[in-house]
């Protein structure tokens, strides 16, 4: 059996000689600051094949830039360590009967996306309090809001869960019923990562709710969700949590006849 092909990041010379119909490797460069594009800003888009760019454009915090064709292989580029290897497994698997196989090679891929949330989770929970601190909001939370906040961003400490609250609910016979939830009404934010709930452990996610102008208004969005459950999933909501920032460009490109005409 052959070993699985691995896309691992290529130069930007390198790309120009690939075939720009097919997935190209990734490019990992160190211009991430740069928000505009063009020479004299010092960024220009990487070309596979003389012809089109890549799809995903990601800048990390550590001011590198992953430029990717499909969200697995920007999130190898992020993780690093053996994820690209795992992620070319997974690959090779993909015309396979064997089901065990394949969810042997998925759930390994899983577990390096929880850790590396987990991780995550820590370090942005911590900036959240450290700002809470500074502007004041944390002085407006309650004892048990402000134990939560402070153990999540403990290393030693257990992930969050919410406050518990007794909710009200339907079972299936069409009794109403209550069951402890956690709940989380605070207006600083609770960084949560998917792996540590359901259906990946028997913790239900935290419900988010918050009180505005004396009115509770559940779905309120002071949660912030680390969603490992695949790698578009995850590389959005690394986004949404602030942690990156990213571009998509269409996956089909203009003929290079039609670009630049104006037809106003």
């Amino acid at each position: 059996m052959t070993e699985p092909t691995v896309r691992h990041p290529i130069s930007i010379e390198d790309a120009t000689r690939l075939d720009p119909a097919q997935i190209a490797p990734p490019i990992v460069v160190t211009d991430g600051e740069h928000t505009e594009i063009g020479a004299a800003h010092g960024r220009v888009l990487p070309l596979i094949g003389h012809r089109r760019p890549y799809i995903y454009d990601v800048s990390l915090p550590d001011k590198r830039r992953v430029y990717a064709d499909t969200p697995e292989d920007a999130i190898a580029v992020i993780i690093g360590g053996d994820y690209a290897e795992k992620l070319a497994a997974l690959r090779d698997l993909e015309s396979s009967i064997d089901d065990t196989a394949i969810d042997e090679a998925w759930l390994a891929l899983a577990r390096l996306r929880h850790a590396h949330a987990d991780r995550l989770r820590l370090a942005l929970q911590q900036q959240i309090n450290d700002l809470a601190q500074r502007d004041g909001s944390w002085d407006h939370l309650g004892d048990e809001e402000q134990q939560q906040l402070t153990k999540a961003a403990d290393p030693d400490g257990p992930y969050p869960v919410g406050v518990l609250e007794e909710i009200p609910f339907v079972d299936e016979e069409d009794n109403l019923r209550t069951r402890m939830t956690g709940v989380w009404s605070a207006r600083v934010s609770l960084v949560l990562n998917t792996g540590d709930y359901d259906p990946y452990s028997n913790t239900p996610l935290p419900l988010s709710e918050m009180t505005r102008d004396g009115v509770v208004v559940p779905g309120d969005p002071n949660l912030v969700v680390l969603d490992i459950g695949d790698s578009a999933a995850y590389l959005e909501s690394l986004e949404k949590a602030g942690w990156l920032t990213m571009s998509v460009l269409p996956a089909e490109q203009p003929d290079p006849i039609f670009r630049g005409i104006n037809l106003s």
